[in-house]
């Protein structure tokens, strides 16, 4: 029986961990820089020691300032553009949940109790596609695709799912069909479903042309 895995003090942060230290950091150097900037500017103006430490502070909170709109609203903006044309490969990881509990016992050779842990989580969250995505890689990887084709179908099914998230689980199915599956004929459905699913988009087009060269290359196989 594997020992049992202690919840670093990552684990217990959440999936954000990473992001949350990166914003401490960022927020401690810019405040610092803003902080010296206001001291510079006042001292240079012949203000007193308490005019150069209120504006100190005044460079610090702009600098906070600055850094929660570049953290907080500039990605959000961006985000919804991005993801309206967003076309997802083979390679393509695209979440935002890293599930460092599950790697963590992955990459200790646990791979079994990290797959029940997806399993509990998918189980209790029945419209999370970021699990069930994670989860089919971890399957995939771990040569069990008919389990990993099973998830990506539920992410094709979740009610208004993510485009993002419906089209990478279309192009991980084909990669099963043309791999693991050894079924390429059953791609084709797959790129014709992103097409009627996504008329008039990237999608639509990258999936046009991802449909002809996969035909063309099973006519030339034949």
């Amino acid at each position: 029986m594997s020992p049992a895995y202690r919840r670093s003090f990552f684990d217990r942060l959440g999936p954000d961990a990473p992001a949350l230290v990166r914003t401490a950091v960022f927020s401690l150097l810019l405040g610092i820089i803003g902080a010296l900037g206001g001291a510079a500017v006042a001292a240079q103006s012949g203000a007193d020691k308490q005019g150069i430490i209120r504006m100190a502070v005044i460079g610090y909170v702009l600098a906070a300032a600055i850094l929660f709109v570049i953290i907080r609203v500039v990605p959000k903006a961006g985000g919804a553009a991005m993801q309206a044309t967003l076309m997802p490969t083979g390679n393509t990881t695209p979440y935002e949940t890293d599930f460092s509990y599950e790697m963590a016992l992955a990459m200790k050779g646990d791979t079994a109790l990290a797959l029940q842990s997806f399993e509990e989580k998918i189980a209790a969250a029945p419209t999370d596609a970021a699990v069930r995505l994670k989860a089919a890689e971890m399957y995939m990887s771990s040569g069990n695709p008919e389990r990993a084709r099973e998830l990506f179908r539920e992410v094709q099914r979740i009610p208004n799912v993510e485009r993002r998230d419906d089209v990478l689980a279309s192009y991980r199915l084909v990669d099963l069909y043309r791999g693991k599956l050894a079924d390429p004929g059953k791609a084709l459905p797959e790129f014709r479903r992103l097409i009627e699913r996504y008329p008039n988009s990237q999608i639509e087009m990258q999936a046009r042309e991802a449909l002809a060269k996969l035909k063309s290359e099973m006519s030339f196989d034949n």
